[in-house]
């Protein structure tokens, strides 16, 4: 297979383990949400619906597994550049994950894309009550910036008794999306729930 048919695959959202995304967001929804709601609270006012599957990466689509409100946020950052947030400024992010958290469990992990980057935050009663952020200076390494919070279920996998990280980097989203199942969210996406925006 030749790089540019490689590169149109992995636009394809993967609906296997693990999503081509760059981020999702959970929340805790109990189905009571639909895209209108993620707007609002996100910031999404000139999004478009596309159709599924022509594209994800710069796209974000919404999923509703009926308890939990999925957020998948594609390679070009669609969340930060056409949201209400700054590119690399996550301030107002995680502000907007907070208030959310005062009517929803939240959670959210995010990869970094030409390093070994990672994050993942949980969110409830309007606090965050676990945050883990490695950063990657040097593209290839993995350092613990913050680590703060009660750790999440499935953690033992993440990490061992010293704090130290135990999974290869071309683990990552398949490893976080466990700490997700961990928390009760199901992320075997059935394709035909998707909706897509741009």
């Amino acid at each position: 297979m030749n790089i540019i048919n490689r590169a149109k695959q992995k636009e394809k959202i993967l609906i296997n383990r693990p999503p081509h995304v760059s981020s999702i967001v959970f929340v805790k929804t109990k189905g009571s949400w639909a895209p209108e709601d993620a707007v609002k609270y996100f910031g999404f006012h000139n999004f478009q619906r596309v159709e599924l599957l022509d594209r994800i990466i710069d796209r974000v689509w919404f999923y509703d597994d009926s308890e939990w409100f999925h957020i998948l946020e594609g390679w070009y950052y669609p969340l930060y550049n056409q949201g209400n947030f700054p590119l690399y400024d996550q301030s107002d992010f995680v502000n907007t994950l907070l208030k959310l958290s005062s009517e929803y469990d939240v959670f959210w992990f995010s990869v970094g894309d030409a390093d070994c980057s990672f994050n993942y935050s949980y969110y409830s009663g309007g606090e965050c009550k676990r945050k883990f952020v490695v950063k990657s200076p040097r593209y290839d390494d993995r350092v613990i910036e913050i680590n703060e919070g009660k750790k999440l279920p499935y953690e033992d996998n993440i990490l061992n008794d010293n704090d130290e990280i135990i999974f290869s980097d071309n683990e990552c989203v398949t490893v976080l999306l466990k700490l997700a199942e961990s928390l009760g969210i199901k992320t075997k996406y059935d394709e035909s729930n998707f909706q897509g925006y741009k």
